[in-house]
């Protein structure tokens, strides 16, 4: 799912809640027959400082919580947007349905700006 739309945080927390108009946050529902995926997430990131940080990752529906070991990271860029991606490889779900919705933080102290946002799962 792809969503174009801009949206904004400056949470330090992971959150798939943005400001102004972001449109339908991404997630994908995906039956999983064996116990891995590999996930592929997109989008263009903006920072609002020359040191700011942003950073995009996934949360599972099983229980895989979103992390910066499996993020999108931009980090000391400067403040003008990346269109960019990461491929991560997960191991360890069940068979079955889970959904994968992407979720959001900034740095401490700056604000982000996503768009062009998307994920694609894989399973295995």
């Amino acid at each position: 799912m792809t969503t174009p739309d801009l949206g904004t945080t400056n949470s330090t927390s992971y959150t798939t809640t943005l400001s102004g108009t972001p449109g339908t946050n991404p997630s994908v529902t995906v039956n999983i027959p064996g116990t891995t995926a590999l996930v592929i997430i997109t989008a263009n990131v903006a920072t609002t400082s020359p040191n700011g940080s942003a950073y995009m990752s996934f949360g599972v529906s099983s229980g895989q919580a979103p992390s910066d070991a499996t993020a999108l990271i931009r980090s000391n860029g400067g403040t003008g947007s990346m269109q960019s991606s990461a491929v991560f490889f997960i191991q360890g779900l069940t068979t079955g349905n889970h959904t994968f919705t992407l979720y959001y933080r900034a740095g401490l102290g700056d604000s982000c700006v996503f768009s062009n946002r998307t994920i694609v799962v894989m399973p295995f």
